[in-house]
């Protein structure tokens, strides 16, 4: 009689997350209740997500941020752009390096949790990193998403399904040149999901987005 396999269980099959938040300056603001800054209420939602993800298990996560080096700061009759404390902590640590530091508010992306397992000590290690950091420069929403797709969802198994969750209170806005723009973003989403199994959900947790930016909002949730 030839052999049978039977397999029982309920273990999860292995699944990926990039997460990107948002510290760009419009987060300084407080919510309607007037009590809270965006900034807070952004960072507990994250604490929140990675908490649950990694009670869960199975799940490989990356952080990223965008605008949490650099700021604006008013000169005269207009803005220029300068550093935040993260920013001038970087600059520091690079000129030690002898190496160039360049960074500009329409490039300010960065990964702070390389794609990993996640457990409680990432949690927690998050949570200490984030505390020492304040909203300060543009929203290069674009620029982060398309980083994320290029370097950590192109490295991830095509089987594993994977997504990406953006955490902000505002649409792109960006002075990079060129810019990127919304059609890069989904030519390149286009191309990676035509190697998977399943296509990359991309989910956005939006919160006080203006009403003036009704189209910006709707290309959001497309």
């Amino acid at each position: 009689v030839p052999p049978r396999v039977t397999v029982r269980g309920d273990v999860r099959q292995q699944e990926a997350v990039a997460l990107i938040f948002d510290c760009s300056g419009s987060m300084s603001r407080k919510l309607p209740n007037n009590v809270v800054p965006r900034f807070q209420v952004g960072q507990e939602v994250l604490a929140g997500v990675l908490s649950q993800l990694a009670v869960a298990g199975n799940w490989n996560a990356s952080l990223w941020l965008y605008g949490h080096r650099t700021r604006w700061i008013r000169q005269g009759n207009g803005w220029v752009a300068g550093l935040t404390a993260a920013g001038e902590r970087e600059r520091t640590a690079f000129e030690q390096a002898g190496r160039l530091f360049s960074l500009q508010p329409g490039d300010d992306v960065g990964q702070m949790l390389p794609l990993q397992p996640l457990g409680q000590g990432q949690v927690e290690a998050v949570r200490a990193a984030l505390a020492k950091l304040a909203p300060g420069g543009e929203t290069p929403l674009y620029r982060a998403i398309r980083e994320v797709l290029q370097q950590d969802i192109q490295a991830i198994n095509p089987q594993t399904p994977a997504r990406i969750v953006v955490i902000t209170d505002g649409v792109n806005d960006q002075t990079e040149v060129p810019p990127t723009t919304a059609g890069e973003v989904e030519r390149l989403l286009e191309q990676i999901n035509e190697r998977r199994t399943e296509p990359v959900k991309l989910e956005i947790i939006g919160f006080a987005l203006q009403a003036e930016k009704a189209a910006e909002r709707a290309k959001l949730r497309e």
